[in-house]
């Protein structure tokens, strides 16, 4: 049986009575100072009263440690004296959810498993784990549990972001269906939980909704835990994320209350989540990816490649030594929060293979990491290319700070093989009465294991020949010199997948005409509406932060009628909401093709392509044009279809971009991210027959 994997941290509280002798709570300093800690460690169960929930039973495992009062002691005192505990970061200041390795983009502030919890953690899975015919993990799946502050819905079951064939797609699918099933049930008997069709603005909250991750919570990531474990370069499972609310700064401001009912809630959620993912991994997903009449693909030849390239230690410095550490260094006004050091060479008969740099902070009344950023950097010398914008020193790796909110206790640097010469450690941001504590290691191992380039060789044509092993009656593929010959005219649908084919445009318009064909043309290919002459220009592109489509249309407010949307808003499915558009539903991913979702300094960037028409253009096309669907605004047309003679053209302008190499993407990259809601326009889209 494959291993289900599923990440849970919670503490369970029992009935209040008197404080258990055997295992006390230190409540003040005295008490600290003779346990050495303030919450003793989970070690058994027992048997007591149930909450509130109906699903509550009174021997499941409770630590039969902690009683209610001394649990609300124990947390007051805790924050007394450690203000500002509970924060999302490691010691290090390392956010550890975005600190995994991922297939495509990759924020390289992040600096992939740099840290000792992440790496050693990723590591004894995979080796713990099953492996397949080839040695690789083989892992079910796992669930990457977090906590929300308070939302629409009181959880959130996300579908993260990675290369999904079909069946994976159908597995994932039916989990998080299952889990939401569940806990709509599960969840009823609170007064804070409305069902799934009550009205907006009721005032409860929903209590769970499914989809992927920008659908749900209007953001998504790199380097986090669950696209690890549904990643090839990871545990190669089915990975969720879940989102709770009341589990996180809500509670008293800090998040450090306890809340009985909130917490059986968590009980109950994630109950519906174990359940649903150890059923359906026992269970056969329905795979068949059905469409109508006889489907044909043109074949194109583009291909994005790069051959691996390992940095590695030179193997003639392999018994130097690193140079010493650099310890205990202060940064503060005195010497304008900077720390200038020299990186030694063999020539000095040292080597190193990396550097961490290490920086903490008070954290009350408010971080200072919190609020500033940390550079590392070296000044250029000879030998090194001149950066015009960066003077005479180059950043080589800054701090990504994602929130002051969770009072972060320090700022954590990784370079990896180092040149000699003058570095320094800079932060900037600081005010006058600001101090960092600075240490600085040198390492033998690079400083954080950066893969270098793992070579690839992507190609969106993948993604056809994965669906043929599960599409009925079948896809074919069709060449380009195959479409000077007549035999694929006998086909009922043919997909032209991101590219102009001009030379081809009057054949085609004459085979819709002729013989009742439906032309599909996704991505760059809507190019080939006004080279067929069916509407006048008006094809453009825009970047968005992903693909997706808005079903909401200039005549239809809400267009989830149409058979081309069929399928599409499902019952507990999150619409994506954000500006004028609340029908939004992500089409693909964008980190596993390569594109990058931030900036350099780590805020939102908009680089997913999306191809439309103008409503000008498409409401005065040749034939019967109706609009399904749009992106941006509802002037830009991104999926429908034109009836032109008795065949089909339908358009959907977010499916199949081509990966990118323009941005960071160390692991490699994906040859398709369709979501769930991709697979679906896809297949309604096909659905055609003569």
């Amino acid at each position: 049986m494959r291993r289900v994997l599923a990440v849970v941290v919670a503490i369970l509280v029992i009935g209040i009575v008197a404080p258990a002798n055997d295992t006390p709570v230190a409540t003040n300093n005295s008490e600290y100072d003779l346990l050495g800690r303030i919450f003793p460690d989970p070690q058994a169960g027992r048997s007591d009263a149930p909450g509130n929930s109906p699903y509550a039973k009174g021997d499941v495992p409770a630590a039969d440690f902690i009683q209610v009062e001394e649990f609300h002691q124990g947390t007051l005192y805790l924050e007394k004296k450690f203000p500002g505990f509970d924060q999302r970061y490691n010691g290090n200041g390392m956010d550890l959810n975005r600190d995994w390795p991922t297939l495509g983009f990759t924020y390289r502030p992040y600096t992939p498993w740099s840290e000792p919890e992440t790496r050693t953690f990723g590591k004894i899975l995979k080796s713990v784990g099953p492996k397949d015919a080839s040695g690789d993990p083989a892992w079910a799946g796992g669930i990457d549990l977090h906590g929300q502050p308070i939302d629409r819905a009181f959880s959130f079951t996300l579908i993260g972001g990675g290369e999904r064939p079909y069946d994976k797609n159908q597995r994932v699918l039916q989990t998080v269906k299952g889990a939401w099933a569940d806990a709509e049930k599960r969840l009823a008997y609170s007064p804070i939980i409305k069902p799934n069709d009550a009205p907006a603005d009721d005032p409860r909250v929903y209590g769970v909704q499914w989809g992927t991750v920008w659908d749900t919570i209007d953001y998504t990531i790199t380097g986090g835990v669950g696209d690890w474990i549904d990643s090839s370069i990871g545990l190669n499972g089915d990975g969720i994320d879940n989102e709770m609310s009341m589990s996180h700064l809500i509670n008293c401001g800090v998040g450090t209350c306890f809340e009985p009912d909130a917490e059986q809630l968590h009980v109950d959620g994630n109950k519906s989540l174990i359940y649903s993912m150890l059923n359906y991994s026992l269970k056969p997903e329905k795979k068949t990816f059905k469409t109508e009449g006889r489907v044909g693909y043109l074949f194109n030849r583009e291909v994005i490649k790069q051959r691996t390239n390992r940095f590695s230690r030179p193997p003639q410095f392999t018994e130097l030594p690193p140079q010493q550490d650099i310890e205990d260094v202060t940064l503060n006004e005195a010497n304008a929060f900077t720390h200038q050091f020299q990186v030694l060479g063999p020539s000095n008969d040292v080597y190193n293979g990396g550097i961490a740099a290490q920086l903490t902070c008070a954290v009350a009344p408010v971080s200072t990491c919190a609020v500033t950023e940390a550079r590392l950097e070296k000044r250029i010398g000879p030998g090194d290319e001149e950066d015009p914008n960066s003077g005479e020193w180059q950043t080589i790796a800054t701090y990504f700070n994602q929130s002051p909110v969770y009072l972060q206790a320090g700022q954590a640097l990784h370079a990896n093989l180092p040149k000699p010469g003058d570095w320094r450690v800079v932060v900037e941001g600081a005010g006058p009465a600001d101090v960092f504590d600075l240490d600085i290691n040198f390492t033998r191992e690079k400083g954080w294991p950066d893969p270098g380039q793992i070579g690839f060789r992507a190609s969106s044509m993948k993604f056809w020949k994965m669906l043929k092993r599960f599409a009925q009656p079948g896809i074919e593929k069709v060449t380009v010199d195959e479409l000077d010959g007549r035999a694929w005219r006998d086909l009922d649908t043919l997909v032209i997948t991101n590219k102009l084919y001009e030379r081809f445009a009057g054949k085609l318009r004459r085979w819709v005409a002729e013989t009742d064909g439906n032309l599909l043309l996704t991505d760059s290919a809507l190019r080939m509406l006004p080279a067929m002459n069916l509407t006048d220009g008006g094809v453009s592109r825009n970047a968005y932060y992903a693909g997706y489509v808005n079903f909401a249309t200039k005549t239809d407010e809400r267009a989830y009628g149409h058979p081309l949307a069929h399928n599409i808003n499902q019952d507990g499915a999150a619409e994506g909401q954000s500006g004028d558009e609340n029908h939004r539903r992500q089409t693909y991913e964008p980190v596993p093709l390569g594109i990058s979702i931030q900036t350099p300094d780590g805020d939102d960037a908009s680089h997913a392509p999306v191809w439309y028409v103008d409503d000008a253009a498409w409401s005065a096309a040749e034939g019967s044009p109706t609009a399904v669907g749009t992106t941006g605004n509802r002037d830009q047309v991104s999926y429908g279809e034109i009836a032109f003679k008795g065949g089909r053209i339908r358009i959907i302008g977010a499916l199949l971009p081509n990966p990118t190499k323009r941005f960071d993407h160390p692991y490699g990259i994906a040859d398709y991210a369709l979501t769930y809601s991709g697979y679906q326009l896809l297949k309604n889209s096909l659905s055609w027959s003569k």
